[in-house]
């Protein structure tokens, strides 16, 4: 019998994008971890990078409990708060502006602790 190659590795990260300082900053909420840049997209990559590192370690060390080191319980709170918002902003028939109505970012405008994206 065959051996059947092991399903790849899925996570769910919740990552806020804000201000600090004078720069953006990509937080991955689950693993605490941060990416700073000029704009969105340079703070998410160095996140990007940031996260397959610690991923690569933790597999390397065969120590998964590696993977999971959560940021303050507050920034889950703010993160499901605009995550609440955003599904409440879509239109109430989706399939008649789909493509319009699921951005890859989601804007939370107005938010007085400055974070202004939920990935």
């Amino acid at each position: 019998m065959a051996k059947k190659n092991p399903a790849p590795l899925q996570l769910h990260l919740s990552v806020l994008i804000y201000d600090e300082d004078e720069s953006r900053v990509a937080h991955c909420l689950e693993m605490d971890l941060k990416g700073h840049g000029k704009t969105d997209r340079k703070a998410l990559d160095e996140l990007a990078e940031m996260v397959e590192m610690q991923i690569s370690f933790a597999l390397q060390r065969g120590e998964h409990g590696l993977l999971y080191h959560p940021a303050d319980e507050s920034l889950f709170r703010r993160f499901r708060s605009l995550q609440a918002a955003a599904v409440q902003a879509f239109p109430e028939n989706p399939k008649s502006s789909w493509k319009n109505a699921v951005p890859r970012l989601i804007p939370a405008q107005a938010s007085p602790e400055n974070f202004d994206w939920v990935l």
